[in-house]
């Protein structure tokens, strides 16, 4: 959803809380967010966001928060990063999507196991 060029600021993208709150009010979105969701409309605003960013905690209601099937809902080209827990992301979701296309790109700082061992095929994956 971010677009940015040589001249123009990058445009406020989505974020969404992990908590399930209600989306918090407008005065306390910052200035890179356009808003603030629940989770609860991850599943909407997938198939339109450009980056993903996952950065939650490890909790009953946020493993595998980002599924095969969440994975599948991304836009094609999308990029994905997650920097919460390796416990939020279906791995082999992230692989196939990459393998396919179907996903331009991930980062990933967390893994299910850690440190990533060196024959996992993330470590060969398209990650720009």
């Amino acid at each position: 959803m971010a677009q940015s060029g040589a001249n123009s600021p990058a445009a406020p993208t989505p974020l969404i809380s992990a908590s399930g709150a209600s989306p918090v009010p407008e005065k306390a979105i910052p200035p890179i967010a356009e808003k603030i969701l629940p989770v609860a409309q991850l599943d909407d605003v997938l198939p339109q966001a450009d980056y993903v960013v996952v950065a939650a905690p490890e909790t009953q209601e946020t493993a595998q928060l980002m599924s095969a099937a969440r994975v599948a809902k991304m836009k094609r080209g999308a990029r994905l990063i997650n920097v919460g827990r390796g416990s939020l992301l279906d791995e082999a979701a992230l692989l196939r999507a990459l393998e396919s296309g179907a996903l331009a790109g991930a980062a990933v700082d967390v893994t299910a196991t850690e440190p990533l061992p060196s024959e996992s095929p993330l470590w060969k994956r398209p990650i720009s």
